[in-house]
């Protein structure tokens, strides 16, 4: 029996995919002299499932930072996902319809890829 996930082609590559941003995946870069996203946001979740994203169009802004406080917002269109090898899936839980992952694996490269193909919509509030 095959276990990999399978990508979910209702879900174009156009699409984007809202990730909440922790203070702690934004971090200063000395080449730059700036804040920047961490590769870290896109660890998959320690229970072993991918990386919990929101469907931007059937979600808002707002929806997505109610109750985390101080969070921010990064933005990625799906087909940059699909660009490193990953899977994007619904996954719908109670009270989010919109929930969906990027699944696969994640080498430390393809973290750094996934974390600069982000915008930025909320900056995290620095603590």
């Amino acid at each position: 029996m095959n276990s990999d996930p399978i990508d979910d082609t209702s879900i174009s590559d156009a699409a984007e995919l809202l990730r909440r941003i922790s203070a702690h995946w934004w971090v200063f870069d000395d080449r730059t002299g700036r804040r920047r996203l961490s590769s870290a946001a896109f660890e998959n979740s320690r229970d072993g499932s991918g990386t919990s994203v929101a469907i931007a169009a059937e979600t808002s802004l707002d929806a997505q930072l109610q109750g985390y406080p101080g969070y921010g917002l990064a933005s990625l269109p799906a087909g940059k996902a699909r660009e490193q090898q990953q899977v994007v899936r619904r996954v719908p839980l109670d009270e989010m319809p919109w929930h969906a992952q990027i699944e696969g694996r994640k080498t430390g490269s393809i973290k750094k890829a996934l974390s600069a193909a982000c915008e930025i919509l909320v900056e995290p509030a620095m603590e």
